[in-house]
């Protein structure tokens, strides 16, 4: 990308950076250091056309925490979600 001078990077955080849940502190406090790591990549490199983006992907109801999360934290996550829908990755490996 550098010899390019070009070049777009999408990096993975969460939203749990932004709005912390029960028994996910070490997961967000790594992802919070990923998004520190993002902005100061773009510092670093937009001077010579690359772009970094960090996304923040809403809840997903995955077994990450021990199976789906209690219905107080599902029903806050859903109201801060525009489209109030979480994804399911059950269908994948």
């Amino acid at each position: 990308m550098l010899p390019n001078k070009y070049g777009k990077i999408v990096i993975y955080s969460t939203i749990g950076v932004q709005k912390a849940w029960p028994s996910t502190t070490v997961y967000n406090a790594a992802k919070a250091g990923v998004v520190s790591f993002s902005r100061s990549l773009s510092v670093d490199v937009s001077s010579q056309g690359i772009n970094i983006n960090c996304i923040a992907p809403g809840l997903g109801l995955t077994d990450f925490g021990g199976g789906d999360p209690p219905e107080e934290i599902l029903k806050d996550a859903m109201a801060r979600t525009p489209n109030r829908k979480t994804h399911d990755s059950s269908g994948y490996c």
